[in-house]
């Protein structure tokens, strides 16, 4: 999809059209489309249940979807969607159980696992409604966004077969969490710059920073394969998460009236002079 915005992007700057620009008008609506990728900027792999929740390394973003609205030539608001597919979904499971392995070093070590196979599947969505600023210079459009909103991320189960060392004794290790589906509050801020190059279409490059906090609960349980005794505990989750969205694609411009370039404008005033 990436490569594929490039290619349209040539084609709009190379277009005879563009060179007719002198200013872009003021417009009120503003509906983009957008194509990226996400990196994950928190620290936070420093227990099994870090791996269990559907974040990953980063992934293949898409967004930002959204529309603006502007009161006046500087300030709006704006609606925005972005969904994250990630990837290395595999390469956690792997993680998870190699953090299990060292939390358990030296006496037992990970014979046998079982894993939620929905782990690397789903995608992720964050909508966020906010504040818009905007600055022209020329065909170009310095824009600031700030928001906040709702995020959904999908968290994991997993359980383990235990084996002491230089013992025949077993431990089956579960971490369930208490909820499948988890929502919380997302604050959101971008900033960006667009280039017009048809008189209702600009190119679009954008930087996004959130923040996604959640509150849920796992519950870790230990039984003794052996003696068939049980202990558990549950960990209340509380971590934030950081992300980062580097996002490139395309802004039309929905006005009423037609956006007339100055030249154009300079032209009609001297016929009718």
């Amino acid at each position: 999809m990436i490569r594929c915005i490039f290619i349209i992007s040539f084609f709009l700057i190379i277009s005879p059209s563009w060179s007719q620009l002198d200013e872009m008008k003021f417009a009120r609506w503003h509906v983009r489309a957008g194509a990226g990728a996400a990196v994950v900027l928190s620290p936070r792999y420093s227990d099994p249940a870090d791996y269990l929740i559907e974040m990953g390394d980063g992934g293949f973003l898409t967004g930002p979807f959204s529309v603006r609205y502007f009161v006046n030539s500087e300030w709006g608001a704006e609606v925005q969607l972005n969904k994250v597919h990630p990837f290395g979904g595999a390469d956690f499971r792997e993680k998870f159980y190699k953090a299990l392995a060292e939390r358990f070093a030296p006496n037992y070590f990970v014979q046998s696992t079982d894993y939620d196979n929905s782990f690397i599947q789903g995608n992720k969505s964050q909508i966020t409604i906010g504040l818009v600023h905007q600055s022209r210079k020329g065909r170009w459009l310095f824009h600031q966004y700030i928001g906040a909103g709702n995020r959904n991320v999908h968290v994991f189960s997993a359980k383990a077969i235990l084996k002491e060392n230089g013992a025949n004794n077993y431990l089956l290790y579960t971490q369930q969490p208490s909820k499948r589906l988890v929502s919380g509050v997302v604050l959101s801020g971008s900033a960006g710059v667009s280039y017009m190059v048809r008189d209702r279409m600009m190119i679009q490059f954008e930087t996004i920073v959130s923040r996604f906090d959640q509150d849920f609960s796992f519950y870790e349980e230990i039984t003794d394969l052996f003696t068939l005794e049980t202990s558990g505990r549950r960990i209340e989750y509380t971590r934030a998460f950081h992300q980062i969205f580097l996002s490139i694609g395309f802004t039309y411009i929905i006005d009423p009236d037609p956006i007339i370039p100055h030249s154009a404008q300079r032209k009609m005033k001297g016929k009718s002079n």
